[in-house]
């Protein structure tokens, strides 16, 4: 790929965001999949220890003496380590994304760990934002509503806050890109981000749902080789009447797959949305354009600064 003729700030429309992420990363397939290794890799590798234990002890759960005490500990290692891994994946394609920009010429994981370091903080409060403003009203509603009228009024009120929730989702995940990129206030971030949307909410939600499926379809890759075996030994548990010793190890490989997976998909899920992020401004206000008149007569070196 000619690195500098691929272009992040311009207007983009519904399948040139899908396809222009997707060749943009498959063409630089070797520096993410470099920098997969080094800056996510160790973090998954941990957390997927803790996910095989746990699934290792799964099958005692059939105990009557089984105290649970194995798949709590494991889990305990699995999910915060998933989640750092998580965050380390988006300051790392943001990163990517902005080492590009500086030098679009030559590897573009080397030297890239300042940027990385720079982005984690704006990306772990963009996580922790999504949590506070997503996450916690929906299991408070949950739980207001049990105490309040039991399962059915949880099932209601659930399906009633459904639309919102999934109306928030979408500048929730623009502000992914908003605050790490230009590294304002989260609250200045999250007005910009609905600045943003306004009006172009539902291109944006497809754009998400289809980046999101074909994401997703990529992960099961990961997945496919681990799931075969675990059906095996499953089958060959229900014929035998017992549980195969191998069902729950081959019962966490599998999960442990399945978010390898998805944390290496989520690289493209998220070029996606920064790519529709930086296609909303200049639909809103020309940034590029103004860049690209004003470096008019400049030699290439010089506008590409």
């Amino acid at each position: 790929m000619e690195n500098q003729t691929f272009e992040f700030e311009k207007q983009r429309d519904f399948g040139s965001v899908v396809g222009d992420s997707l060749f943009f990363f498959t063409r630089n397939f070797k520096s993410f999949l470099f920098g997969f290794l080094l800056y996510i890799g160790p973090f998954f590798l941990i957390g997927a220890f803790g996910m095989i234990y746990a699934g290792m002890v799964f099958p005692d759960m059939f105990d009557p003496q089984f105290s649970g005490t194995g798949v709590f500990l494991g889990l305990l290692v699995f999910i915060p380590f998933i989640v750092f891994a998580s965050i380390m994946m988006v300051a790392f394609v943001c990163a990517m994304v902005q080492k590009y920009q500086r030098q679009p010429i030559g590897p573009l994981a080397e030297g890239i760990w300042p940027d990385v370091r720079r982005n984690l903080l704006p990306t772990f409060v963009v996580f922790l934002a999504f949590f506070v403003i997503l996450v916690i009203p929906f299991v408070l509603i949950g739980i207001l509503a049990f105490l309040a009228g039991g399962e059915i009024a949880v099932v209601i009120l659930m399906l009633l806050s459904i639309p919102f929730i999934i109306y928030l989702s979408i500048p929730m995940t623009m502000l992914l890109a908003v605050h790490v990129l230009e590294k304002n206030s989260i609250g200045a971030s999250l007005k910009r981000a609905f600045y943003l949307v306004r009006e172009k909410w539902w291109v944006t939600f497809g754009i998400y749902i289809v980046i999101s499926i074909l994401a997703s379809i990529a992960s099961y890759i990961f997945m496919l080789p681990a799931y075969i075996v675990f059906m095996a030994k499953t089958l060959g548990s229900v014929g035998t009447g017992e549980i195969s010793p191998e069902f729950g190890l081959w019962f966490g490989i599998m999960y442990a797959c399945g978010f390898l997976g998805s944390l290496f998909t989520g690289m493209y899920q998220v070029l996606g949305m920064i790519l529709q992020y930086y296609s909303l401004r200049e639909q809103k206000e020309g940034a590029g354009l103004l860049k690209r008149i004003q470096n008019i007569g400049q030699p290439h070196d010089e506008a590409l600064g």
